[in-house]
């Protein structure tokens, strides 16, 4: 099992050595947990009490929706800028060595959220088919020009907030953790703490504490596999905003009121996922496990080539 594991997270991969000529590399006790805490922390406070204030007005005046895109841009974006104060000036290093290579970019990008799109449309066709999904007189695409810009706004919020939490979990934790001391503990603690962040949200239950932890294994395979986090980027933001946004489904326990369809889970709670959304389905998990099967195994066929 050892074997297969340093096969698939070799430490000679491309993505930890963009970290080569860095100054330092941050010590597991502070990347593994208080940092994270630090950069969410220090990025809510002037966005809450500060910012929010003065662009949007108190929290009672500005609609839900509002409040909400203000959020994934200026929270997502202010915690993105500290890692990058961070890197810069304790770790000695360039930002673009968070997995920002130059190569097939945009083209992993699109390809990232095509998959994010396409595997989100897949998991909610079958948990439809199999009763988990009430298609009540409400399920219809809405046409109000409206709505239609508010889902824009959620379309690039969306990009900033799967970006962000891409580049503190893999860009910087895994990749820290496994340039420093080994790729497989890397993975483990970023996925771990990835979940932790999520224990909070509403109708968290067994399977999305799995699904959670899935989905961040599934990340770091896709770094793995380009050396970089631009399909990774791709993905979470295209799954967060296709499942909210377009299907109108709960994303990670917090339940989108503005999309283009308005769809409801129902019924059996393994099958639905139940307040938690589809990411608390087990349909979700079988995704997941074969998505990461699949490039699993793209990873070792590509190290066997390049021996």
């Amino acid at each position: 099992m050892m074997n297969v594991i340093n096969q698939i997270f070799s430490p000679q991969n491309d993505f930890f050595l963009l970290t080569k000529d860095s100054r330092k590399l941050t010590h597991v006790g502070f990347s593994s947990f208080l940092l994270p805490i630090f950069f969410i922390a220090f990025a809510a406070l002037p966005v809450q009490f500060l910012l929010a204030p003065l662009i949007i007005g108190a929290p009672q005046e500005a609609p839900a929706w509002m409040r909400e895109v203000f959020a994934l841009f200026f929270l997502f974006g202010f915690m993105t800028g500290l890692i990058f104060l961070w890197v810069k000036f304790y770790e000695g290093r360039e930002i673009y060595t968070l997995g920002f290579t130059k190569k097939d970019f945009p083209l992993n990008y699109l390809k990232g959220f095509l998959l994010g799109v396409g595997m989100n449309g897949l998991v909610v066709i079958i948990i439809a088919s199999l009763g988990g999904i009430d298609f009540s007189s409400e399920a219809q695409f809405s046409t109000d020009p409206a709505t239609i810009g508010i889902v824009i706004l959620f379309f690039f919020g969306f990009i900033v907030q799967g970006a962000s939490e891409e580049i503190l979990s893999r860009g910087w934790m895994f990749q820290v953790i496994g340039a420093r001391y080994k790729p497989w503990l890397g993975v483990l603690i970023s996925s771990i703490v990835f979940m932790v962040l999520h224990l909070g949200n509403q109708g968290i239950n067994v399977i999305s504490v799995i699904n959670l932890t899935l989905f961040a294994l599934m990340m770091a395979l896709f770094v793995m596999n380009d050396s970089s986090i631009w399909v990774a980027c791709g993905w979470h933001s295209a799954w967060n905003w296709t499942l909210g946004n377009f299907f109108g489904l709960s994303v990670s326990g917090m339940e989108e009121k503005v999309s283009i369809i308005h769809l409801h889970t129902k019924g059996n709670e393994l099958i639905s996922g139940g307040g938690f959304g589809p990411e608390g389905s087990l349909i979700t998990t079988v995704v997941l496990l074969i998505t990461i099967i699949i490039v699993a195994r793209m990873i070792i066929k590509k190290n066997k080539i390049s021996e």
